[in-house]
């Protein structure tokens, strides 16, 4: 038990040793992390990757390199550099995702943009949960057992067990030796463990979107906008139950996407396409109740157009539900 007892300590210290390096590297070299919630970057940046970002001016920036950018509308694309021109301190780059066909159908015109350095896959979900109030209880939970377990008197050895001629230590000093190594080990992890997961919660969001083409036929070309559905419904819900979330459809030309967000913003597993179906008026989608993440969740439907998928509704329309512990059971409700 003494073995696993320093074992558990030295493996938490390591681990919170990792993280101060990593947050003093991360001061001192202006870099930060940020989290992968789309997948237009996989098969090289898979989603729910953690990645860290450098900043860099424009003329340091080349083909090949991955950054991130901000469009004119405030939201944060993370793609591949295909093309960069510099005039001046102002660069004009041309984007692609490793999973697009095609590249981002506008240049960024930028002095500096943030290039990627690091990444790691499928991390970002794992910090992304130690951001809810579900993870920071286990991180909470998980001190109090390395508490428990640091000061925890150890199993002393029978009297009869100790042989004649082996000398006796001073009571004092080595009660002062079996608390203050422990103890040492254990405040070095336990602040340096919860100073990490509270850095989690400040790593910024990254979206890389995705492009798509569309084949146009014929000599006039006429404006469309794709708008999302004006309300969608839930229903269902209770001990262990699905929800389902439903709608009405806007065009029979129309395809819809679902995407699950955690209370976060994370997002929780693949979107869901539903296609067009002919003379369908209402179109609806199931969740189960181990599909649905613990806590607060966000449902967003938006519409595209069944030939071209990225000609699709600016926003969604969205909806709300929440999965919660209630006596021994896990309940699901509409919000």
């Amino acid at each position: 038990m003494t073995r696993v007892r320093h074992a558990l300590l030295t493996a938490s210290a390591v681990l919170g040793c990792l993280c101060l390096l990593a947050t003093v590297c991360a001061l001192a070299f202006d870099v930060r992390p940020i989290v992968f919630r789309s997948g237009s970057m996989s098969p090289t940046i898979p989603t729910g990757a953690l990645a860290w970002v450098h900043r860099v001016d424009a003329a340091d920036i080349a083909a090949g390199d991955v950054v991130a950018v901000t469009t004119t509308n405030g939201a944060r694309v993370t793609h591949r550099v295909v093309g960069a021109a510099l005039e001046g301190d102002v660069a004009t780059l041309r984007l692609q995702g490793d999973a697009n066909r095609v590249p981002d159908p506008q240049p960024y015109h930028v002095t500096a943009a943030e290039r990627v350095v690091l990444d790691v896959p499928w991390l970002g979900y794992a910090l992304g949960w130690l951001g809810t109030g579900a993870g920071r209880f286990a991180l909470l939970l998980y001190g109090a057992c390395l508490l428990h377990v640091a000061l925890r008197p150890s199993a002393e050895p029978p009297v009869d067990a100790v042989p004649a001629a082996s000398p006796v230590p001073h009571p004092r000093a080595d009660a002062g030796r079996g608390r203050r190594g422990p103890l040492r080990v254990l405040t070095l992890a336990v602040l340096l463990i919860a100073g990490a997961a509270t850095g989690v919660t400040h790593s910024a969001p990254g979206w890389a979107s995705w492009t798509d083409t569309v084949a146009l036929s014929g000599t006039s070309l006429r404006a469309h906008a794709v708008l999302p559905p004006p309300s969608v419904s839930c229903a269902g819900g209770g001990l262990l139950e699905a929800l389902t979330y439903s709608w009405p459809d806007q065009d029979p030309r129309y395809g819809y996407r679902v995407r699950l967000t955690d209370a976060q913003g994370m997002l929780h597993g693949a979107d869901r396409v539903v296609a067009p179906r002919s003379g369908t008026t209402t179109y609806s989608v199931a969740y189960a109740a181990a599909d649905l993440p613990l806590g607060g969740f966000t449902v967003r439907v938006s519409a595209f157009l069944a030939d071209s998928p990225s000609w699709a509704s600016s926003t969604g329309t969205v909806a709300t539900g929440r999965k919660s512990l209630l006596g021994l059971g896990l309940t699901t409700t509409c919000s």
